[in-house]
């Protein structure tokens, strides 16, 4: 995909200042740059698996990847499975700096590690910036702590549209639409009063479950995250601390060496972590199958375990020494 064309072409939860500059790096990189394969960015210390949120978030490994050093969605909850079922783990830690990123896969990590909270302790920590979808991310953790001059917020969707129309036309190059019939608002003019509804609408949608998650995860309002949680803009250290995005001020290694939640069982006993109800087989039984070779040895294809779970009537399962169980 055209670098410029990936930018315009989906809608972003993104730092205002760190747009500017991708679309500034994206141009003079021109449509040579290629995308680079995912990166692993979990650690794992004494226990305590460490997530790195970092730079652009994009929905899987690419461009924006390399020229900010960001991470993505595919990588992030690859990595958070492996936590989940990695029984020497009994806390995650998200460690974010991050300008936020595109708005695609946000919504559903941000529930999965909302939901996963009842299976292991998660926290996360924000040392520089958490804007915008990397805080959508981190506000579904158990807890946030931030160090006194980090920033978060940004809660809200912007959706930008590169016109080029000028150069093209000083290079020579007219492009002609046909669309069809019956979808007159599929390519929405962002020069005319209509076409600006259409594109606010869709924004204004995306935001407002953006709002809805961030309120459901934080325990308040919607009502007190349009008022107080910014307003689109950024609140630093106390600040936001005292307006409610984050719990306490802290260091890193002060999360880090944080009890994290009560283990399943007792010393000496196999560690039994129980899968929430809200999670589905296919997010339960299906991720744990996916990060666990002993039960891929055992159903070699995800079809086989899929049918298996199902025709056995399991409701889910239970993280028993990296091995699944089926229960009600």
């Amino acid at each position: 995909m055209n670098p410029q064309t990936e930018l315009s072409g989906r809608p972003w939860a993104l730092h205002r200042e760190t747009f500017e500059s991708l679309i500034r790096n994206v141009s003079a990189a021109g449509p040579g740059l290629k995308s680079p394969p995912g990166a692993t960015r979990r650690r794992t210390e004494g226990g305590v698996a460490v997530i790195g949120i970092t730079g652009v978030i994009t929905p899987r490994a690419s461009l924006f990847n390399m020229l900010f050093g960001g991470t993505d969605v595919e990588t992030i909850k690859d990595e958070l499975g492996y936590a989940l079922a990695d029984s020497s783990v009994s806390k995650i830690v998200l460690n974010v700096d991050s300008p936020g990123g595109a708005v695609p896969g946000i919504s559903e990590l941000a529930d999965l590690i909302y939901r996963a909270r009842s299976i292991k302790s998660i926290d996360a920590h924000v040392s520089g910036m958490g804007a915008s979808a990397a805080y959508w991310l981190a506000s579904a953790a158990s807890s946030i702590t931030i160090s006194d001059t980090a920033s978060v917020g940004s809660i809200g969707v912007v959706g930008t549209i590169i016109d080029d129309r000028v150069r093209q036309g000083m290079e020579g190059i007219t492009f002609h639409e046909i669309v069809s019939s019956n979808a007159p608002r599929k390519r929405p003019d962002p020069l005319t009063q209509e076409g600006r509804a259409v594109l606010q609408s869709g924004v204004d949608s995306l935001a407002a479950v953006f709002t809805a998650k961030v309120a459901t995860y934080r325990g308040v309002s919607e009502k007190k995250v349009n008022s107080d949680f910014g307003q689109g803009g950024m609140l630093v250290g106390a600040e936001a601390v005292r307006a409610g995005l984050a719990d306490r001020i802290g260091t890193f290694e002060s999360v880090l060496g944080a009890p994290g939640a009560a283990p399943g069982a007792g010393q000496g006993a196999a560690a039994v972590s129980k899968v929430p109800a809200g999670l589905s087989v296919e997010d339960s039984c299906v991720m744990q199958w996916r990060n666990d070779p002993a039960i891929r040895a055992e159903f070699p294809t995800l079809e086989s375990f899929t049918a298996y779970t199902r025709a056995t009537g399991a409701g889910r399962c239970s993280i028993i020494a990296g091995r699944v169980t089926r229960g009600r």
